[in-house]
């Protein structure tokens, strides 16, 4: 699988881009543009340096976290992806804007104040405890029979947690005890990912959401 930290700046520009495009679209009742159309609008002239063998085009896992006036307005996500990346990124897009459960959907009138952040996913891989987490690289999922519960790798450095307090955290986001993550039955796996938001570029003139 590859690895998204290949993604150029080129690239996390035109994620982000799209995924406003999907999200005004989402909340318009319209549907998302395609690939052709979209490269029209944000980057003809960059239609040549985005081949098929581009990262954008492989299926890659991503979230979508959304941010109005700082606030977390909603994340969704995926590992697996049976389209691209960038088709990936325009659904899980629209889902955070209207179907996170724990919020209500986003409103018109929150696009101007609307900050997006994409963290493209590498293939989980089994652990075994928090010596194998490396806090600020790791993302974490904890799962037994019933629950779930995943944090990205830019949760624990929020919050300055260490790996174990990461774990325990993840478990709690999986409705299980914190400390759920030391039993059998209890499986534990970490990720990377590659984080990039408006802010990433916000002072570069040439980058336009």
């Amino acid at each position: 699988m590859d690895t998204p930290s290949i993604l150029t700046p080129t690239e996390q520009k035109l994620l982000l881009a799209l995924a406003h495009d999907a999200i005004e679209a989402q909340l318009e009742n319209q549907t998302a543009p395609t690939w052709t159309l979209f490269l029209k609008k944000h980057s003809p002239t960059h239609e040549s340096e985005l081949p098929e063998e581009s990262v954008l085009h492989k299926h890659l896992g991503a979230f979508v976290s959304l941010y109005v006036d700082d606030k977390l307005r909603g994340c969704i996500g995926s590992f697996q992806s049976e389209v691209s990346l960038w088709q990936n990124v325009q659904h899980m897009a629209r889902n955070a804007a209207t179907r996170d459960p724990r919020f209500p959907p986003l409103r018109s009138e929150e696009l101007e104040s609307l900050q997006c952040e994409i963290s493209v996913l590498t293939k989980p891989t089994v652990i075994s405890g928090p010596d194998d987490v490396v806090v600020g690289r790791d993302g974490l999922i904890v799962e037994d029979l019933t629950h779930r519960g995943v944090l990205l790798p830019q949760v624990a450095t929020k919050y300055n947690w260490n790996a174990e307090e990461f774990l325990q955290h993840t478990c709690i986001k999986a409705s299980l005890p914190p400390e759920a993550w030391r039993e059998e039955e209890t499986h534990l796996a970490h990720f990377q990912a590659i984080v990039f938001s408006d802010s990433t570029f916000s002072s570069d003139p040439e980058f336009e959401a």
